[in-house]
């Protein structure tokens, strides 16, 4: 303790170290308010709330709250604290759902940037501003993009970035030109994490593969359900934690029974896993199927709640002679046409045949 003199007087004077403002914090009851701490990126693509974990189970009491990483868009998701705990996560809604979008290319020769990056309403825009999500979301939670090359052979590019911050997408907009490309901008649906694994386009058995919507009840009921029906030679080629890979798995099932019918294994695929479904279970179900010769798309859902939006092009002003799926599209040119809901779509190098689901 030190004295000090002000004005004639002494004043004691205690060691700042010593008062209370710096004293230990003693542990908390509730946590600390998630709105309080500043945002930083984790690997999961949001930050951990303090919480205390349960002394019986190790598990922390409370739901864990994830944030995205933009912070113009603080929209709180929750993940399970175990996964017993995934049987009571509140399943998506039509307002909260988590919605990805995208876009596939089949036609003359066509640069990447020309398809993703230099439309007015491209992908990238669509990602953070996109028109008709059911509210505001950002598509945050990585991105890619694939192809076929001349000899067939096929390549994908993913990241878990978000597609505005990848510093590799420039150079490779500028450098690649194909024939078919596929892409998609991705919001993870909770509780599945954002992964390397979990970021679309798949690829595997010369197909592409690209998913918008989600499964509901999928993690305890549906994901074992289907692994049963897999040969396994099949099932160790799953190697994320997604709804999205393993509805490519059982669409690339399909497609061996059905000797290569891409839409005849689209829809089988659909009809097994609606039979798969609990009964109170939804599923939106906008694929893109893609092999050097055809794209199928879909726009589907079981359930009640309504599918995605789809809309499809050919002749557009920008792609001569070239067919073209997104989810919205790319500007204003008179080309575009909704796809109604429940039906499939065809796009080969004659153009774009529609059929009912």
């Amino acid at each position: 303790m030190v004295s000090v003199t002000i004005e004639g007087r002494t004043r004691r004077q205690t060691d700042p170290r010593r008062t209370p403002e710096y004293a230990p914090v003693q542990a908390q009851s509730e946590p600390t308010c998630p709105r309080s701490r500043k945002a930083s990126a984790t690997p999961t693509g949001g930050h951990d709330v303090p919480h205390r974990p349960d002394l019986k189970t190790g598990f922390p009491e409370a739901p864990i709250v994830l944030w995205h990483r933009d912070p113009r868009h603080l929209l709180p998701t929750i993940r399970p604290t175990s996964f017993q705990d995934c049987r009571r996560t509140p399943p998506p809604t039509a307002s909260s759902s988590h919605m990805c979008r995208h876009a596939a290319y089949m036609g003359p020769p066509c640069r990447l940037d020309a398809f993703l990056t230099a439309p007015e309403h491209s992908l990238v825009v669509q990602s953070h501003a996109a028109r008709e999500f059911e509210r505001t979301l950002v598509c945050a939670d990585g991105y890619g993009f694939g192809w076929f090359n001349d000899d067939r052979s096929g390549g994908h590019y993913r990241s878990t970035l978000p597609i505005w911050q990848d510093p590799n997408l420039a150079p490779l907009t500028n450098a690649l030109t194909r024939r078919v490309w596929v892409a998609n901008v991705r919001s993870a649906t909770p509780p599945l994490p954002v992964s390397h694994e979990n970021t679309h386009p798949f690829q595997a058995d010369g197909l592409l593969f690209s998913h918008n919507g989600y499964i509901e009840r999928f993690l305890c009921t549906v994901r074992p359900r289907v692994r049963q029906l897999l040969p396994s030679d099949l099932d160790a080629t799953v190697t994320g934690s997604s709804d999205s890979e393993l509805l490519f798995a059982l669409v690339r099932r399909q497609w061996r029974i059905s000797d290569s019918d891409l839409p005849g294994a689209v829809r089988q695929a659909f009809k097994v896993l609606s039979n798969l479904l609990p009964g109170d279970a939804d599923a939106l179900l906008n694929v893109i199927v893609a092999t050097p010769d055809q794209i199928v798309a879909t726009r589907y859902a079981i359930g009640s709640r309504p599918s995605p939006s789809l809309y499809t092009a050919t002749d557009h002003g920008a792609f001569a002679n070239g067919r073209l799926v997104a989810s919205e599209p790319f500007d204003g040119d008179a080309s575009w046409e909704p796809v109604p809901a429940g039906r499939l779509v065809v796009l080969t190098k004659a153009g774009i045949e529609m059929q009912p689901l």
